[in-house]
């Protein structure tokens, strides 16, 4: 694995953080008392995950519920396990596609095939964010 320029996870961090800002115009109301305020955020993304290529592969669609600095609640059809590691892509009105890193906190079934997903964004020194320069389609 190779890991990506400090320029590379500046500017994810610069980009969420811009994210952040604009949902706190919106909707200035904090959803609950976790380590980092939430935000209703309610968009589809897709979220992916790498191939033991080292490809980044599409795994199914999913409904970001709310948004914070350090992490994003997901509903989903797609069982993950506890410390999986994929990707969440955001697509952003500049067109730009965004695979930010995140590992599964939590996973739980709602009911029938939906699953509540609770997600932490992985950046540092850890994560392998060669994502963004790697996609399949």
């Amino acid at each position: 694995m190779t890991q990506a320029s400090p320029e590379v996870e500046h500017d994810h961090s610069i980009w969420l953080k811009g994210l952040i800002q604009e949902l706190r115009v919106r909707d200035a109301r904090l959803l609950n008392q976790r380590c980092a305020p939430r935000y209703q955020l309610n968009v589809p993304v897709a979220l992916c995950a790498r191939s033991e290529s080292g490809r980044i592969l599409h795994v199914c669609q999913a409904w970001a519920q709310d948004l914070s600095e350090v992490g994003v609640g997901l509903l989903t059809v797609y069982r993950f396990n506890v410390n999986d590691k994929i990707f969440v892509n955001f697509e952003p009105a500049s067109g730009r596609l965004r695979y930010l890193p995140l590992r599964i906190v939590h996973c739980r079934r709602l009911f029938g095939p939906v699953c509540k997903v609770g997600a932490e964004f992985t950046f540092g020194a850890e994560s392998d964010r060669q994502a963004n320069d790697d996609v399949a389609q």
